[in-house]
């Protein structure tokens, strides 16, 4: 098992976005509350990702219509979906554990980030 590093410990909210009606944001906001008040830190994707989106000048439904809509460019969505993936690796590194919620709809996302953390030997819950 990984130990802590310095800091305050970090727990790495890992959960289906994309397949679930809310985004998966109402059970991380939950957690990400009661896990601040034991003093733990969080990486909670529901809000850094719609934050970077803002910053390029989209939405979650307009970076979802660049994949499957009528304004549909692959090449920008795998481009930003990029991004997002180098965002969680480099969240992923610095935690210290994994808090996984799992639904009957795969997520890939999800699966990776379990990988990732099985690899960097990150605990994963």
């Amino acid at each position: 098992m990984r130990g802590f590093i310095a800091g305050t410990p970090k727990v790495y909210l890992s959960g289906a976005m994309e397949y679930v009606a809310d985004g998966g944001a109402d059970w991380r906001e939950r957690v990400e509350k009661t896990l601040g008040h034991a003093g733990l830190d969080t990486f909670n994707p529901c809000v850094q990702g719609p934050e970077i989106l803002s910053r390029m000048g989209l939405n979650v439904e307009s970076y979802h219509s660049l994949k499957y809509g009528t304004s549909a460019d692959f090449s920008r969505f795998q481009e930003i979906t990029n991004m997002f993936i180098d965002l969680d690796l480099a969240e992923l590194r610095t935690s210290h554990i994994v808090l996984a919620k799992l639904c009957s709809k795969g997520s890939g996302g999800t699966a990776g980030e379990l990988t990732v953390a099985r690899h960097l030997g990150i605990p994963v819950v």
